[in-house]
C-alpha cells in the first residue's frame, strides 16, 4: 500500500489513503517523507496494486510473490520508536489514524445508517475498525487467488502477531490466504526482552494455519549467544524457521550460531 515516488500513482491523488483530518496521504506524510499510502477502498487503486503483482508473476522460473507494507499507516508506533519522533502515542491521533477515504465512509454508512467522521469516538467502534481491516484483508486475497491460480506461492512480513497487528496497523493477516507469513518480531522495537519473541510467535502460529518464519532483528541481539537463544525460543514455540533483518550485519559468530543450529530446523 505504501508507494513511495510512484510516478504513476502519483498522477491519482484520489487513489490515496485519508486520515481521520481528512489529510490526503499524497499530500501529508506521516512520520517520514516516504509514507504515501494508497486506499484500499479506491477501485483503480487496487487494480493498479494487483496489475503490478500480475506482472511479476508472469516472470519465467518465479516461484513465489513476498508482500510487504500491506497494513495501514501506523495508529501506534512502537515504543522505542516514539521518542524518535516526537511523540508520546498513549491514545490513536487522528492525523494517523487512516482508512477515512470518502468511498469507505459512503459505503460504511450505506450499510451502518452513520458516518465514522461524526462519531464522537470512532476509534472505538469495533464495526469501523473490521471494515477497514476486511479491505485490506479482501485485497490480499484476491491477490493470493491470482498467484495460487498460477501454481506460485505467497508470503508476507507482517506485524509480530494477528492481535497486535490489528490494533498497530490495521492488519489482521491470520485471515490472509498466505502460504507463509515472516512476522517482523523485532522486541527492542517494543522494549520487550526476548521471551517476548516466543510470546510473539506462538500467538501468530496458534492463529493461522500456514508456516511462520519468525523475523528477528540483528541490531537488538548483544552477543550470538543471546541470538542463539532467541532462534531456540521461536522453534519450542512453534516457528519453521526465522529470517534475518538484516544480512549485512551477519558477523562470522553469528553465523556459526546458524550453522550449527541449521539442522534443527
Amino acid at each position: 500500500m505504501n508507494r513511495p515516488n510512484d510516478t504513476i500513482a502519483n498522477k491519482h491523488p484520489e487513489w490515496y489513503a485519508v486520515n481521520r483530518k481528512g489529510q490526503n496521504s499524497l499530500d501529508y506524510r506521516a512520520y517520514v517523507d516516504y509514507y504515501q499510502w494508497l486506499s484500499p477502498f479506491h477501485p483503480e487503486a487496487r487494480e493498479y496494486i494487483k496489475s503490478n503483482v500480475r506482472k511479476l508473476v508472469e516472470i519465467d522460473g518465479l516461484a513465489s510473490i513476498h508482500l510487504d507494507y500491506v497494513r495501514y499507516v501506523d495508529v501506534i508506533l512502537g515504543a522505542d520508536l516514539q521518542p524518535k519522533y516526537g511523540l508520546v502515542q498513549t491514545e490513536e491521533l487522528p492525523e494517523y489514524d487512516y482508512g477515512y477515504h470518502p468511498i469507505a465512509l459512503k459505503e460504511f454508512e450505506r450499510l451502518f445508517g452513520k458516518n465514522p467522521k461524526t462519531m464522537e469516538h470512532p476509534e472505538l467502534s469495533t464495526e469501523w475498525r473490521q471494515f477497514r481491516l476486511n479491505a485490506i484483508t479482501s485485497l490480499v486475497n484476491a491477490i493470493a487467488e491470482e498467484v495460487h491460480n498460477d501454481d506460485k506461492k505467497l508470503s508476507a512480513a507482517v506485524f509480530p502477531f494477528p492481535e497486535m497487528s490489528r490494533q498497530m496497523v490495521r492488519q489482521a493477516w491470520n485471515d490472509w490466504n498466505l502460504d507463509r507469513a515472516y512476522p517482523m518480531i523485532y522486541h527492542n522495537f517494543y522494549r520487550e526482552n526476548i521471551n517476548w519473541i516466543g510470546f510473539a510467535t506462538e500467538q501468530g502460529v496458534s492463529d493461522v494455519n500456514f508456516p511462520i518464519h519468525t523475523g528477528l532483528y540483528l541490531p537488538a541481539f548483544s552477543s550470538s549467544q543471546e541470538f542463539e537463544q532467541a532462534i531456540r525460543i521461536a522453534k519450542q514455540k512453534g516457528a519453521t524457521g526465522v529470517s534475518l533483518f538484516t544480512a549485512d550485519t551477519l558477523e562470522e559468530d553469528y553465523q556459526r550460531v546458524l550453522q550449527k543450529l541449521h539442522k534443527g530446523f
